[in-house]
């Protein structure tokens, strides 16, 4: 299922030298709109692709100042070194997060999750060797939430933002990484001109929906790029996908599944061979067992930009439809998703109309484009 909005939400990023600020320094100023009304952005995640570093921002502060020579003083506290914790990714967040450790040798280790007061919500204690450990969080309340990790008498605490109530909290361990540990690790974000740095900012609009953008770019001095924000998550391993024709799909994370939040518009296979426009109905019946088939909606070529195309079952099926590394999802694959919105395990596989009282199917829904009501219905 795709999503597709037809508000706008624009993030516009301006890099100024200020005449209060050292020449050797370059300002990164961010703000967002909605339909050209401002709105304060959640946090805003940078990373420095060249060096590895990241760091975040929280509202208010929306102003990265990047000095050529030190770069940025580590966000996340690590008391010492051979312990540092990873800036956890999505945050905000809507249903859960990874957060991971680095611990340069073996011992005990606690992670534990408190709500704003204070109150234990979840924790884990484990016997750690060398390495990364990620873990993955879901559920507990809405509102600030605070990941509190301990090492050898060391800790570090991260602000993390939980966009809605969930159930139970839960703390799992994801596993390891040994090898992981040699590279500067995030928390420490360094820069020079030349480097490439990478977006994904998060913002809540007035009607309570979560809105984040991914954008990347080489940095060497002032730059205004202009992003546009979508409804959900974006993936951050792969937040955009290209097909074999250069259309480019935006990627939204739901759990541990990243899906393409936009309909295919492909003409041709993976593998470069192509697939025939069909118009006609007869003739697209008796196409789709020999090379597929794609047309647009009522053949209207304006449908393209908002819908994508239609597929005949042939091209659906074909393990070259998607792009490179995508495949078109299984039924498993749908009922992880439908699980992770809130669907009950006995009504994964059930056919017919299901996870009505979960409001599973308005959860994918696209604020724009769907008769009222948007939101609710599935």
């Amino acid at each position: 299922m795709s999503t597709t909005l037809t508000r706008t939400l624009l993030l516009t990023v301006s890099y100024f030298a200020s005449a209060f600020i050292s020449a050797q320094s370059t300002t990164i100023t961010f703000s967002a709109v909605i339909d050209g009304v401002p709105i304060p952005v959640d946090s805003i995640w940078v990373k420095n692709a060249t060096s590895f570093g990241d760091t975040m921002l929280y509202t208010p502060d929306t102003v990265l100042v990047l000095n050529y020579d030190t770069g940025l003083k580590p966000v996340l506290p690590t008391a010492g070194a051979g312990f540092s914790m990873d800036q956890a990714a999505p945050n905000p967040f809507d249903a859960s997060t990874r957060i991971s450790v680095n611990m340069e040798m073996a011992g005990a280790f606690t992670l534990t999750m408190y709500d704003a007061l204070g109150k234990v919500l979840v924790s884990t204690e484990r016997n750690v060797v060398r390495g990364t450990h990620t873990f993955h969080y879901a559920g507990g309340p809405q509102g600030v939430i605070f990941a509190e990790a301990r090492w050898q008498g060391q800790r570090a605490v991260q602000r993390l933002l939980s966009l809605n109530d969930g159930p139970q909290p839960v703390l799992r361990y994801l596993g390891l990484d040994e090898h992981d540990f040699g590279r500067p690790k995030d928390g420490w974000f360094t820069w020079q001109s030349g480097d490439s740095l990478f977006y994904i900012i998060y913002a809540t609009s007035p009607y309570g929906y979560i809105f984040s953008a991914a954008s990347g770019e080489t940095v060497n001095g002032p730059s205004t790029p202009y992003l546009e924000l979508f409804p959900g998550l974006v993936c951050a391993q792969e937040p955009l996908v290209a097909d074999i024709d250069g259309n480019v799909y935006r990627v939204v994370q739901v759990g541990e599944q990243c899906w393409m939040a936009e309909n295919l518009k492909t003409s041709h296979y993976s593998d470069g061979s192509n697939i025939p426009n069909v118009t006609d109905g007869a003739t697209w019946s008796a196409n789709n067992v020999a090379t597929g088939a794609w047309c647009h909606y009522e053949n209207d070529l304006n449908y393209d930009a908002i819908h994508g195309k239609l597929y005949d079952g042939y091209a659906a099926m074909s393990a070259n439809i998607c792009p490179s590394g995508w495949h078109v999802p299984a039924d498993y694959e749908w009922a992880a998703l439908e699980s992770e919105l809130g669907m009950s395990d006995d009504q994964l596989y059930v056919a017919g109309e299901r996870g009505l009282d979960q409001n599973v199917g308005g959860k994918l829904k696209a604020i724009g484009l769907w008769q009222s009501p948007n939101v609710g219905a599935n």
